[in-house]
């Protein structure tokens, strides 16, 4: 390997994506808020990416089918890319983006685990799932409690059929977090385990 190949490497890290995923009613908005504020790493809000007809089949209870979230997923995509893009692989600080994405089906998922840069700056994007697991009867109690939300409670029960739950050592980069706890413990616990992922 020539020199200069040899200090790109050293010089260049992996940009880490942390996509914190679950069905809705398990705060992945209020845990991607803490997490990206503790880290200090820019934030992605999936919902803010719907589209306008998907929000309002939401609003009005109907639940979203693959030809809904595949062109949602290509835009949660799109702006990892162009925030992966935009950053310094290598500054001293560790480059990270946190996303917000419900990622119900194993096949959303590897969909989004497959990106791949056209900045010969940037060695490698390792995509991590974050996995809010929660009981029904727990969810069901968040959502009644939340306001101003296009989704409804009465939408959970077919997002928890469309669930395929993603388990540690069995799918690549994945952290289970059981969110039966307050936030700031959900928090800590979630950042304890990026970092003992070799992250930081």
């Amino acid at each position: 390997m020539a020199t200069a190949e040899i200090m790109s490497v050293i010089l260049n890290k992996p940009i880490y994506v942390f996509i914190i995923m679950g069905v809705s009613g398990s705060g992945k908005s209020s845990i991607g808020n803490l997490i990206s504020h503790e880290l200090e790493a820019p934030f992605i809000e999936g919902d803010n990416l719907h589209s306008p007809s998907s929000i309002e089949k939401m609003e009005l209870g109907v639940p979203l089918d693959d030809s809904d979230r595949e062109p949602w997923l290509r835009l949660i995509k799109e702006e990892i890319i162009r925030l992966a893009t935009s950053m310094s692989s290598s500054s001293g600080a560790i480059p990270r983006i946190l996303v917000t994405c419900s990622a119900l089906k194993l096949r959303y998922r590897n969909f989004l685990r497959q990106i791949h840069l056209d900045n010969a700056g940037v060695t490698d994007i390792q995509v991590w799932f974050i996995y809010l697991k929660g009981s029904k009867e727990m969810l069901e109690k968040r959502l009644i409690q939340r306001e101003g939300h296009f989704m409804k409670v009465g939408m959970l029960r077919s997002q928890l059929e469309t669930l395929e739950e993603p388990k540690e050592g069995l799918e690549e980069r994945i952290i289970v977090v059981d969110i039966d706890k307050d936030l700031d413990s959900i928090k800590d616990e979630i950042v304890d385990k990026i970092k003992n992922k070799g992250t930081c």
